[in-house]
């Protein structure tokens, strides 16, 4: 009978400890491993220059920059796009990226280009962005997004040390300040991405 009570204090004082020593160590080296994750991620962001604006004038006749207070993912895909294995693959990656975060009104992909692009593009474009249209959005005005994007790109790449990539994607922050470069065609890259587009959205309400 003595030996049972010995044994009941013994896990009664295993349970106690359990609770208030092993579940607080194990949730605090969880918290500390998740804000050490957070501050590398956010370490990997800089500045780099802003977006410019994409104005539409709204049925009322107000004029609206549709980029405003957007975390944004843009592409160039240049002068009279056609529909390569690249551009397929990174119009994939903003389906993607349209599935996951097109609930929210604060995120935008972002497609540039001049020139009507060849029925192929058009047609897989159009296709890709029919789920999520208004997540979508498509700049002319090359000139004026390349003087940004390819100027800030070699900027990213002289102070980070990156390879030159044919593809690379730009994220830009909801203030339109570019934040960080990526290689469009690299899953790896494209994964890192998407864990700083979560940490630059607005906290929902």
């Amino acid at each position: 009978m003595e030996e049972q009570k010995n044994q009941g204090r013994i896990w009664k004082m295993v349970l106690i400890f359990t609770v208030l020593v092993v579940f607080p160590a194990v949730s605090w080296i969880y918290l500390k491993g998740g804000l050490t994750w957070r501050r590398e991620a956010i370490s990997e962001l800089g500045q780099y220059g802003k977006v410019r604006e994409a104005w539409a004038v709204l049925e009322n006749s107000e004029r609206v920059n549709l980029l405003e207070k957007k975390v944004c993912v843009i592409h160039i895909f240049g002068d009279k796009p056609t529909l390569t294995d690249a551009n397929r693959q990174i119009f994939e990656t903003y389906s993607e990226l349209a599935n996951q975060f097109g609930t929210t009104d604060d995120f935008r992909v972002v497609s540039l280009w001049d020139g009507g692009g060849a029925q192929d593009f058009n047609d897989f474009y159009n296709q890709k962005k029919l789920p999520n249209e208004g997540t979508w959005l498509r700049s002319g005005g090359l000139g004026s997004w390349r003087t940004i994007m390819v100027n800030q790109y070699e900027n990213y790449r002289l102070k980070t040390k990156a390879t030159e990539v044919p593809e690379y994607f730009a994220l830009s922050d909801t203030s339109g300040t570019i934040r960080r470069f990526y290689n469009a065609l690299d899953k790896s890259e494209v994964e890192r991405m998407i864990q700083h587009i979560a940490i630059l959205l607005p906290t929902q309400k």
